[in-house]
């Protein structure tokens, strides 16, 4: 994404979900504070002091040589957390493991028609909890974001469409044109049924 900071890049992303979802709001927010030799000592601890004073106990791991804190997020608190980080920047960087202070967000997108209710079959339990890739199911569209002074954000669709009908088409357009990144048109596969009807082969096709 072409954004700068945490304000900016909340708004663009939020502005997207609530063009195509039927259900705006997140459904996962942590809040992540990297410590290690490149981070001034000031800049984590304050922030994990204000982490801590704010939300529950965090979970630790290690990141290379630097260790990261996380705290879960409740959404409604989510502005105010944005807010918080974006009156410290510039966000100094921990090497090799990016900036020191992140947000990581996740929105469940419910894909609306042309009157904004929702469309038939989203879900995983439609599609036999099919896993197409790492926690990604047929049924369950998802944007997730890693907020900080760059933003990056990963797209998965999953239209709920049995072939590439027009509506399809009309609704792919959409949120390409909302999506606050290029996304490609290489990427598109449609899912059938396999013969035994225990899982999902997909195929290439063009959609946008």
């Amino acid at each position: 994404m072409r954004t700068r900071g945490f304000t900016e890049a909340l708004l663009v992303l939020q502005s997207f979900v609530n063009e195509v979802s039927v259900d705006p709001r997140p459904k996962d927010c942590v809040v992540e504070v990297l410590a290690g030799d490149d981070v001034p000592p000031s800049f984590a601890s304050g922030v994990m002091a204000h982490c801590d004073a704010h939300f529950v106990q965090p979970t630790r791991r290690r990141v290379g040589e630097y260790s990261s804190s996380q705290w879960a997020v409740d959404p409604g608190s989510l502005p105010a957390m944005i807010d918080t980080l974006e009156q410290r920047r510039p966000i100094p960087k921990a090497g090799y493991a990016g900036y020191a202070a992140a947000i990581h967000v996740t929105w469940n997108i419910v894909l609306a028609d042309g009157l904004r209710q929702p469309i038939p079959y989203q879900g995983k339990e439609h599609y036999l909890g099919f896993a197409c890739g790492f926690q990604r199911y047929l049924g369950e569209s998802v944007v997730y974001a890693r907020i900080s002074e760059a933003t990056t954000a990963n797209l998965f669709l999953a239209l709920p469409y049995e072939s590439v009908t027009g509506e399809a088409r009309r609704l792919a357009e959409k949120i390409r044109s909302h999506f606050p990144a290029r996304l490609s048109s290489n990427h598109w596969k449609i899912w059938r049924l396999t013969k035994k009807g225990d899982g999902y082969i997909g195929r290439s096709v063009s959609i946008l």
